[in-house]
């Protein structure tokens, strides 16, 4: 039985004619996309285990249909060195169709991840009658968009170790305003109207991101806005959706409200007081921020009202003890972040109670019974946590006796 075979000029016409055709589909269906993550995943949070074993499966394929093996059946030796060569065509070929940035992502064997990082924020001491205005905030720290080319400073430095872990990681960094007031009274409305809106602005500008960043205080007041972090959060929210992945540091001194719990994955707060875990919590923000943006882990927040007032200071025996503790149940399975508010005494806003914030991995019920047992073990020591303070005549009296 005679068998027939295609000739070596028609087998190439077929392979180009396959290859044209699906090369056209793949640019239409690139074109109607907005961004990589949504030509790469659809827009879907995938891990890294399911997308390299889906690139695994799919390279397989093409290897076992257009492979060498398969080369030299239908040519020859002639059909093997046009296979070494045109493999290596992808990298001419992607560069010139307008990928550039998914090309260097697939090189460097990275999924690329876009990030907004910024800061706003001040301690407001709602009973003064000094309001915060333009020359607290430029006296204290003020960029726009240029904080982290200039050496780091309290309020700065969770943005220089976000711009810093994310480009070790070949993520793309977006920096807004760094922004920050020293404590005082209310915050002037056209101040932080002004600097909100160019935050927002810098936001829409970057188009869609995968990650929010955000450096606040939490106990931020203007006049007409009584929770500014929750306004700021609430608004980024509107012009992000909800793919993506919102997350804060905020100090410990804050009032955590339901708007910023509602419009924000997760927010971290300082352990300590005095405050010397600020890089380490911002650490700790972005490793969770980049694993949920990823798809590794789900972030749910549990937030429990200790229903206190207090100064609570982490040097004393025993607040140090709760804090030790703390960190003892991040260790247990499901736990990614726990923190305590403290609360902050001198802003008289209805939600300034201190808090017990746990962030579980998609387990919102083990979040719950884990805030509500540090809670209870935070109450039942309320007498020994107090900061010790002088009456008036104790006070006077010292100071006689150190005269």
């Amino acid at each position: 039985m005679n068998k027939t075979y295609l000739t070596a000029q028609s087998s190439i016409t077929i392979v180009i004619l396959v290859g044209i055709l699906f090369i056209g589909i793949g640019y239409l269906n690139y074109k109607k996309t907005t961004n990589n993550k949504n030509y790469i995943v659809g827009n879907r949070k995938e891990s890294i285990f399911s997308l390299t074993t889906s690139l695994t499966a799919s390279a397989l394929g093409a290897w076992i249909l257009f492979g060498p093996a398969s080369a030299a059946t239908w040519g020859g030796i002639g059909a093997v060195i046009g296979y070494a060569v045109t493999a290596r065509l992808e990298n001419v070929v992607i560069p010139g169709l307008g990928t550039t940035e998914l090309f260097n992502g697939y090189i460097k064997g990275v999924i690329i991840v876009k990030v907004f990082i910024a800061c706003l924020g001040t301690e407001t001491n709602t009973f003064s009658n000094l309001p915060t205005g333009w020359k607290t905030f430029e006296e204290t720290m003020l960029f726009y968009g240029d904080a982290t080319d200039n050496e780091p400073n309290t309020f700065s430095l969770p943005l220089h170790i976000w711009r810093k872990r994310s480009e070790e990681r070949n993520y793309e960094v977006i920096e807004s305003v760094a922004a920050f007031a020293q404590p005082g009274g209310k915050t002037l409305d056209s101040v932080y109207e002004d600097l909100r809106d160019k935050v927002l602005s810098d936001l829409r500008s970057a188009g869609e991101v995968d990650i929010v960043l955000l450096s606040l205080h939490g106990a931020m007041t203007a006049e007409s806005y009584e929770d500014c972090e929750g306004d700021l959060i609430s608004c980024i929210r509107e012009i992000v959706g909800d793919q993506t992945v919102i997350a804060a540091e905020l100090d410990l001194h804050c009032s955590v409200t339901p708007k910023m719990v509602k419009n924000s994955n997760f927010f971290v707060t300082f352990k300590l007081y005095p405050h010397t875990d600020i890089g380490a919590r911002a650490e700790e923000v972005f490793e969770l921020a980049s694993s949920a943006a990823l798809g590794a882990i789900s972030p749910k927040m549990s937030v429990l009202d200790c229903h206190m007032i207090n100064k609570f200071r982490t040097s004393n025996p025993q607040m140090a003890e709760i804090v030790s503790y703390m960190g003892e149940l991040e260790s247990e399975e499901g736990i990614l972040s726990v923190s305590f508010a403290h609360g902050f005494p001198w802003q008289d806003v209805p939600h300034t109670t201190a808090k017990v914030l746990v962030v579980s991995d998609d387990n919102e019920e083990k979040g719950n019974i884990v805030a509500a047992g540090l809670r209870d073990r935070i109450w039942k020591a309320r007498d020994e946590l107090v900061q010790p303070t002088l009456s008036i005549d104790e006070a006077l009296s010292s100071i006689k006796e150190k005269s």
